[in-house]
């Protein structure tokens, strides 16, 4: 076995451990350092899956270690600014969905990608689930003929994920379930119909659960703080 990938995670919070806890098992990764906002957080995660090196800003993370690529696992509005620095560093890029929060911010961050020569791989997951990469061989060997018409659809029995805090605060998620969830809809569909060019688009949105929905236990209690939920803020469109 070769050197090890030096890797560094920006945000640990739910999904940032489970990247953290993946990367470990590989035994092909090490995690060099951890960055987030929360400091009780890099702590946490600092002690349970033992990183040396923990940093609040991850500029400074990014300046002063030696990092092959870096997971971004945190809230949507923080994508792109993110996403762009850790490229100019000099690093690839697995990205947490959805990409951005709009069109111009993803554009921005595939300007980037071109311009620094580095990988930038979004983290659509679906793709790698075996019934879902089985339909994508049979599409490709033409078991279906011409696909002209998907239809997909996930629905979430749970309450509302972080309520109350980034998830459901419209200037820091970008959007609802949609933008939450729906991408990796969209994205299977898509990928497994080798990504026709849509003539037109279309939709609806609507707000009817709010604080009534309850929490749906997302991210896991014990990866939460204070600051998680401080905002009580519910103004995406479901």
């Amino acid at each position: 076995m070769g050197e090890k990938l030096k890797v560094g995670v920006i945000g640990v919070g739910g999904i940032g451990r489970i990247h953290i806890s993946s990367y470990q098992q590989t035994g092909e990764v090490e995690i060099v350092a951890i960055s987030d906002a929360s400091l009780n957080k890099v702590k946490q995660v600092q002690k349970e899956f033992g990183i040396s090196r923990g940093y609040k800003d991850p500029e400074e993370m990014l300046e002063k270690e030696k990092l092959d690529a870096v997971s971004i696992c945190t809230p949507n509005f923080l994508h792109a600014s993110q996403s762009i620095l850790s490229l100019e560093k000099g690093c690839h890029v697995l990205l947490e969905k959805p990409m951005a929060t709009n069109t111009t911010e993803a554009r921005e961050i595939v300007k980037k990608v071109k311009e620094s020569g580095k990988i930038l791989m979004m983290g659509m997951t679906w793709r790698f689930i075996s019934h879902y990469s089985y339909l994508k061989r049979l599409a490709q060997q033409g078991e279906f003929g011409e696909i002209y018409y998907a239809h997909g659809k996930w629905l979430r029995r749970r309450g509302v994920p972080g309520l109350g805090g980034w998830f459901t605060t419209k200037k820091m998620s970008g959007g609802g379930p949609l933008v939450d969830i729906g991408v990796h809809a969209l994205d299977c569909m898509l990928w497994i119909m080798d990504f026709p060019r849509p003539e037109r688009v279309s939709g609806f949105a609507f707000q009817k659960f709010g604080f009534r929905a309850g929490d749906g236990g997302w991210p896991p209690p014990a990866t939460r703080d204070e600051q998680d939920t401080k905002n009580r803020v519910f103004d995406v469109l479901m």
